[in-house]
């Protein structure tokens, strides 16, 4: 679900590039893993980072949570700013659907 919502399986068009990193995990006995990342492409950078939307970062929060990573990474990650919304966007959003099912 967040690999396609972030740009995963888009080719070319889409802002993001995959990359692969290395996740070293918190258990230095474990092995490191190789996960896919999203890298924004040269074409679609910006001068600033904005935030992370809240629907992003309540999904990383909830996975901290669930696998049961250190208290202070999940403090840090609930008081990490996520960009909410504009009532704008959330009326534009509704009525998409809406329209969506009335078609």
């Amino acid at each position: 679900l967040v690999y396609r919502s972030e740009g995963g399986d888009q080719g070319a068009l889409c802002s993001y590039e995959e990359i692969i990193v290395v996740c070293v995990p918190y258990d230095k006995s474990r092995a490191p893993v190789r996960a896919v990342g999203f890298r924004v492409r040269e074409h679609a950078r910006i001068e600033q980072d904005p935030c992370p939307s809240k629907r992003y970062m309540d999904i990383i929060r909830e996975g901290a949570a669930e696998l049961g990573l250190a208290d202070s990474y999940q403090q840090w990650l609930n008081c990490h700013p996520a960009q909410e919304p504009s009532n704008f966007i959330k009326k534009v959003g509704k009525y998409c659907v809406i329209f969506t099912f009335t078609i």
